[in-house]
């Protein structure tokens, strides 16, 4: 035990003569919560739609009108013809367009149905079903409109089924919140994964990993020594990115802080683990930095992180299954946005705990191969 607190205690002067390294934490923990949030997003704030107006009504106005006063859309441009318009398109000035027919005033005085024409870039498949669904909601509420003062009374007072959608746990249906927990996931990762696997290696290379492993410190306490100071830190960074995303986001802990405290050790303990077994088979930091590359990227990708995992083909799930990533995902967001108990995080913990046996074991047993 004395070992361990010198040994620690050697460490955190370390990183505190560090700067750079201290530096480079706070600042990717910053530019993570601050700025990926709003670039990591599936939200179109504004739709960029070009219009062939072939109608020469009141009726087709109206409903431009009505986009150009809806904040999901921009109105490109004004196009004479469709060519012109798909030409918006091909130098993606516009993500749609809509053709108005020339019978579309006529046909609704009269009463006669009438199409509207909308061709959307899917190129990004995700974007253009949204699209769609802002135009479709938008058509729809315009022909709302018109059946209203048709009628002289409010359409919505004729329905006889009305649908009202609450939804939980995310109401405003925010990305940014979706992506914040997980967001945090990544820090985490990188800071109990790379940086021990990091300092392990950078300790070959200079040579004090020799010197120390000829004095009487054991493996476990020498491995201990050096996550430790990472589990510390990840502890501060969890306590930083709840105030950050509250402050900055205004999305409050749903959960107890102490549950996703402890949560999150675990999973600590899990990274930093794979991290030296990464630092055990690694001679040069050129080479840890290829094998953390490799795995963060599997991780990263078949973990849910970014789609869920219920969508991935079963190989894929397989993998998923084997990510203790994936189950810290669920677990941060469960206590994040739903405010779950322990009960209801327990099977997920005690997977992350076996991970963490596992793991550990290998971790130790792998540096004491290398020694002999």
């Amino acid at each position: 035990m004395k070992g361990l607190l010198f040994l620690l205690h050697k460490e955190l002067i370390q990183l505190k003569r560090n700067a750079v390294f201290l530096g480079i934490l706070l600042f990717f923990t910053l530019m993570v919560l601050l700025i990926f949030p709003y670039a990591i997003t599936y939200d179109i704030k504004d739709l960029h739609l070009s219009i062939v107006n072939n109608d020469s009504g009141g009726y087709s106005q109206r409903l431009i009108s009505k986009m150009e006063r809806n904040n999901n859309f921009k109105i490109t441009d004004l196009r004479a013809s469709f060519g012109d318009a798909m030409d918006d398109i091909e130098s993606q000035k516009s993500l749609a367009i809509m053709v108005i027919p020339e019978t579309f005033s006529k046909d609704i005085t009269t009463g006669k149905n009438t199409d509207l024409q909308v061709m959307i870039n899917s190129i990004d498949g995700i974007q253009a079903s949204i699209a769609m669904s802002y135009i479709d909601e938008l058509v729809s509420s315009f022909g709302e409109d018109l059946l209203s003062e048709r009628l002289g009374r409010d359409i919505s007072m004729l329905s006889p089924l009305e649908i009202k959608p609450m939804y939980k746990y995310n109401e405003t249906l925010n990305y940014r919140f979706f992506m914040l927990p997980a967001l945090i996931v990544v820090m985490i990762t990188m800071y109990c994964g790379i940086f021990p696997a990091i300092m392990i290696v950078q300790e070959k290379e200079i040579g004090t990993l020799q010197q120390i492993n000829v004095t009487p410190v054991h493996r476990s306490t020498f491995i201990l020594s050096k996550i430790i100071p990472y589990w510390l830190i990840t502890q501060v960074v969890l306590l930083l990115s709840i105030l950050f995303t509250y402050i900055f986001h205004g999305l409050p802990l749903a959960g107890s802080y102490l549950l996703l405290a402890f949560s999150t050790f675990i999973f600590g303990v899990v990274m930093s683990f794979m991290g030296v077994i990464i630092s055990n088979y690694s001679e040069t930091l050129q080479q840890a930095m290829f094998i953390v590359i490799f795995f963060l990227l599997i991780f990263f990708l078949i973990s849910g992180l970014f789609t869920p995992v219920n969508a991935m083909p079963s190989w894929a799930k397989v993998i998923a299954y084997a990510n203790p990533l994936t189950y810290f995902n669920q677990i941060i967001r469960m206590i994040y946005l739903k405010g779950s108990n322990f009960l209801d995080i327990l099977p997920k913990l005690l997977i992350l705990c076996g991970f963490a046996f596992v793991i550990g074991i290998i971790a130790v047993l792998t540096h004491k191969k290398r020694e002999s």
